[in-house]
């Protein structure tokens, strides 16, 4: 995985590139929080021809519920 800076959209895009199964858990300590204040995120995810993905996404708020 790595993290750049994209300029277009004025922040950080991570990008996971990989053959088989992988996890990307942001941030990386679960003990830390994200600190997300805005009402929306949005995902962007290419993928490739002909390949399966299982995506799985946990949000919890403020108290970790």
């Amino acid at each position: 995985m790595t993290k750049d800076y994209d300029s277009l959209i004025k922040g950080y895009v991570h990008t996971l590139i990989v053959a088989g199964t992988s996890k990307m858990q942001i941030p990386n300590n679960e003990k830390l929080s994200l600190g997300i204040v805005q009402s929306f995120v949005v995902f962007q995810v290419f993928l490739m021809a002909n390949k399966l993905i299982n995506i799985e996404i946990t949000v919890s708020d403020t108290n970790k519920v």
